[in-house]
């Protein structure tokens, strides 16, 4: 009997060794659909969403080791509605108590985040308003800031060409996009560019025939859009079916910064590069070992020069789940309160991003050409 005993407690006990209970981390995520889409997520969003996912494995790769364990759950809300996306952060972050929260890619969107639920740790893959920068430290981005972007544009550019012209497609309701256009044009200035026009856009979708025709007619050296990708894409798409098309791209070469998403997400996702087209591309997004394959799944990559790691928000997400997980495992908290009073104290590493990438787009290929450093 007493053997009997003390093999079942022996099986308890082992069992119990082989399977901890594990500590619950929420982790809240809000993505935007699209503003003519308002059911389904877009191409990236969805794109997004597998990194995201390929995340939290990465997360529970490292701190199941330590007694942890996420529960990601994720929200989306209509692009041109702050007043749902308000609501949906105040029920979800009452509702699920999360230790922090995965942030919407667009300023306007992250700032409403933040100000409904500034109490909880959160960063954002690409939010570079000048508010943004100015918000509590426990709400970060791996974004640069317009300045810094932009000047190293100046600074690539003016190793080709001497006194460039340039002209400006900028959205008016869009605070990044014109954070990015005035900051270029200060540094261009200094640089000797000369500006040669500017043309607001008043909606995502603009009328563009009159347009084609000033372009041709200025003839610039570069046309900046720094746009978010879908103007941007209707941009170069309109053009592309216009007659003018060949006139515009073989003259000129467009320029951009966050808002263009890579291969993998956004831009030129689902069609060809139009011929004769040409872009330069920095983009503040950190390195992340991982490839997005035809059937939307994920591999870690080695680092080499013919595969470059994929730069892009989904690499974001890798990055910093990973740094959320390490930092987890060496502080140890017991609940979300207890993370957020850490985090406030010894956070600011998790998000810490000090290198650009510079990509290219010519000859019909989109690719990333080098590291630039801040």
């Amino acid at each position: 009997m007493i053997s009997i005993i003390f093999l079942l407690i022996f099986s308890s006990n082992t069992y119990s060794s082989q399977s901890p209970i594990l500590i619950k981390v929420p982790i809240i995520h809000f993505e935007p659909l699209s503003h003519t889409n308002t059911k389904t997520p877009t191409k990236a969003s969805s794109d997004l969403m597998h990194a995201l996912n390929l995340a939290t494995k990465v997360f529970d790769h490292i701190t199941k080791s330590c007694g942890y364990i996420s529960k990601l759950e994720s929200f989306h809300f209509k692009e041109d509605s702050p007043i749902e996306l308000a609501h949906l952060v105040q029920f979800q972050s009452t509702r699920l108590n999360p230790w922090f929260i995965v942030g919407p890619r667009q300023s306007q969107h992250y700032l409403i985040q933040t100000n409904i639920a500034p109490g909880v740790p959160s960063f954002s893959p690409l939010a570079s308003s000048e508010k943004v920068f100015e918000l509590p430290a426990i709400h970060r981005t791996f974004a640069h800031t317009p300045q810094t972007l932009t000047k190293l544009m100046v600074q690539e550019l003016k190793h080709s060409s001497e006194s460039p012209s340039y002209l400006s497609l900028v959205k008016t309701n869009c605070p990044d996009c014109k954070n990015h256009s005035d900051q270029f044009d200060k540094f261009a200035k200094l640089s000797g560019f000369i500006k040669i026009g500017h043309i607001d856009l008043e909606s995502n979708t603009p009328n563009l025939d009159s347009i084609f025709s000033y372009i041709v007619s200025k003839k610039p050296k570069y046309i900046l859009i720094p746009n978010y990708w879908d103007v941007s894409f209707y941009i170069i798409d309109q053009i592309n079916k216009s007659h003018l098309s060949t006139l515009i791209f073989s003259s000129s070469t467009f320029l951009a910064f966050d808002g263009w998403g890579d291969p993998a997400f956004g831009l030129f996702t689902n069609v060809d590069i139009p011929e004769h087209f040409k872009a330069i591309v920095i983009r503040s997004l950190p390195l992340a070992k991982i490839q997005l394959n035809k059937n939307k799944t994920y591999q870690l990559l080695p680092e080499s020069k013919t595969q470059p790691p994929m730069h892009g928000a989904g690499a974001v997400y890798i990055s910093a789940l990973e740094n959320f997980a390490k930092f987890i495992c060496i502080y140890k908290p017991m609940n979300s309160r207890e993370f957020s009073l850490i985090y406030q104290q010894k956070g600011r590493s998790i998000i810490n991003n000090n290198s650009a990438s510079l990509y290219y787009i010519k000859n019909r290929k989109f690719f990333y050409v080098k590291q630039l450093s801040i």
